[in-house]
């Protein structure tokens, strides 16, 4: 890893988010992403984020809003709701060093929990965030599908 470079996530950041998220998701989002940066623009203190540079060009990003009341919890927590790394420099630590900015930011603020959700089939997530320190929830996400809604 040559010269990395941690900072906030900054709006001219969009375009290269949503080329990374084209890369690792198939789409690149950009809807969601214009969508969290309008909150981010309305409410900064409510959105740790962190972009990761290599000589100068965003190859990592990681966003984690701070909420209240979510997932039946009576304290403040983050949910990293976007992490991307570009397929070239992933296995090379920006992730890490990204959750490490963000658990920084969340400590500032006083915020002990950060939750997150993945695929269990995506077994390079799993494998990620479980060397990063997390564990399986004690509440479980639960879906249905709507149609036909009986």
């Amino acid at each position: 890893m040559s010269q990395l470079q941690l900072r906030p996530v900054r709006s001219d950041d969009l375009e290269r988010m949503a080329e990374i998220e084209s890369l690792i998701a198939g789409h690149p989002r950009r809807g969601f992403l214009a969508k969290r940066f309008s909150a981010i623009a309305a409410n900064p203190e409510q959105f740790p984020t962190c972009a990761a540079l290599e000589q100068g060009i965003l190859m990592g990003y990681a966003i984690a809003p701070i909420q209240e009341g979510d997932f039946g919890s009576r304290h403040a927590l983050a949910v990293l709701d976007v992490i991307g790394v570009s397929p070239e420099v992933q296995g090379k630590g920006l992730g890490r060093a990204m959750l490490g900015a963000i658990k920084g930011q969340l400590k500032e603020r006083g915020i002990a929990l950060l939750k997150t959700q993945i695929a269990w089939a995506d077994r390079k997530m799993v494998q990620f965030f479980s060397s990063a320190g997390f564990s399986l929830s004690p509440s479980q996400i639960i879906e249905r599908g709507t149609f036909p809604l009986e």
